[in-house]
């Protein structure tokens, strides 16, 4: 029987190194003390050597699920970075990292920024006619081409197809550089150049307009018919997809200010964690608009003139949503996230007991309570700090 006793104290050892470091010391003891009582009780009732044997045996085994049930093998709970306030500014850093990292230092939003190669090259312009079709541009028509060309404007012409360019001979005079290839132009690499002779049908036109004279007014040309052709400056529409992902964050800093709590801390961490999540999404956005080719006619196709305001504005939205439903469940003391939700209340009561969610701050500070919204609203959101008698109920 001493045999079968050291077996038991070693299961139960075994047993305890399962349950928490902070609870395995007092635990053990009251199970090796409890085998013992076992023991003895089963000794003075009489029962066999097998009876008695299988009973401890059983009854040893019951300390596995026992320690299991007292939380977790480490006292490192892997949830609690994820409650940290400092996680959302860590993630939001390493997105851009990656970000970075994935787009060459951003090199699309870089080069937007830079404007177009060339001398002077922020004199260049793309001459636009309207399409009449969803308010959309096209490229000008030849007539109009040869028309601009016989006044003596610095101008070429100029037609794509993939990663070839064709061109007036005057073509790279107008752009101010050298003809080497490959060559980055209106966001396309160009590898293979060749002439456009007699251009016909609609052409890309490239022009350097003069001020004064005829072509005196800003962003305007005037066509062989009478009407007027649009100019679209290359470094202008090059710095376009910079200002609404910045609009965006502006705005809905703007809006968040309104909406998140006013203390004083609140704001400055709310700020703060809205801006750099936002950040991360307008930056994504940006260099994805950058790398967007421009039209030959220098305007805005579907995907620029609708898909891609319409996805920064549903995703500033949606980030700022989060942001304020994320700010709203954290502890205004600590600033961790809320855990533990309970649900309170009933629907066939609700107005003395209205269902209601009640989420705690595991530091002891306090817990917040949710009403549900009803038909008839739900009042907003309650905070209920514990004074220190509650701390010995939190770890």
């Amino acid at each position: 029987m001493r045999m079968l006793l050291l077996a038991c104290q070693f299961a139960i050892r075994l047993a305890s190194l399962r349950a928490p470091r902070a609870l395995r010391r007092p635990w053990r003891e009251e199970w090796l003390t409890e085998v013992g009582y076992a023991y003895r009780d089963l000794m003075a009732r009489g029962e066999s050597r097998r009876t008695t044997a299988w009973d401890l045996a059983r009854f040893s085994v019951g300390a596995f699920p026992d320690a299991a049930d007292l939380g977790p093998l480490s006292d490192f709970d892997f949830r609690a970075p994820l409650a940290h306030p400092a996680f959302p500014v860590a993630a939001a850093l390493t997105l851009l990292a990656l970000l970075g990292a994935s787009t060459d230092g951003l090199r699309g939003c870089r080069n937007a920024w830079a404007g177009p190669a060339g001398e002077r090259g922020e004199e260049l312009a793309l001459v636009a006619r309207s399409s009449r079709v969803m308010g959309m541009e096209a490229t000008p028509s030849a007539n109009d081409y040869a028309a601009w060309k016989a006044v003596g404007a610095r101008i070429a012409g100029f037609a794509m197809e993939d990663a070839t360019l064709k061109v007036t001979p005057e073509f790279f005079g107008v752009l101010g550089a050298t003809p080497r290839t490959p060559f980055a132009f209106l966001g396309r690499t160009i590898k293979t150049v060749q002439t456009l002779e007699g251009p016909s049908g609609r052409v890309g036109v490239l022009i350097r307009p003069r001020t004064g004279g005829r072509w005196d007014r800003p962003g305007r040309l005037p066509t062989p018919n009478g009407s007027v052709a649009g100019l679209h400056f290359i470094g202008r529409r090059m710095r376009e997809p910079l200002i609404p992902p910045a609009a965006g964050l502006l705005l809905s800093l703007a809006a968040g200010l309104t909406l998140a709590p006013r203390r004083p801390r609140a704001v400055g961490y709310f700020l703060v964690k809205t801006a750099l999540i936002e950040g991360v999404f307008a930056a994504c956005w940006a260099e994805i608009a950058c790398r967007v080719p421009i039209p030959p006619s220098g305007g805005h196709t579907a995907m620029t003139g609708f898909l891609l305001p319409a996805a920064l504005s549903i995703g500033c939205g949606a980030v700022l949503w989060m942001s304020l439903r994320d700010h709203e469940r954290r502890c205004p003391v600590c600033w961790r996230r809320l855990a533990k939700p309970v649900r309170i209340g009933s629907h066939a009561s609700t107005m003395f007991e209205s269902p209601r969610e009640e989420i705690l701050c595991l530091k002891g500070h306090g817990a917040l309570v949710i009403p549900e919204r009803i038909l008839g609203g739900a009042a907003p959101a309650d905070w209920i700090a514990f004074d220190e008698s509650w701390q010995d109920c939190f770890v």
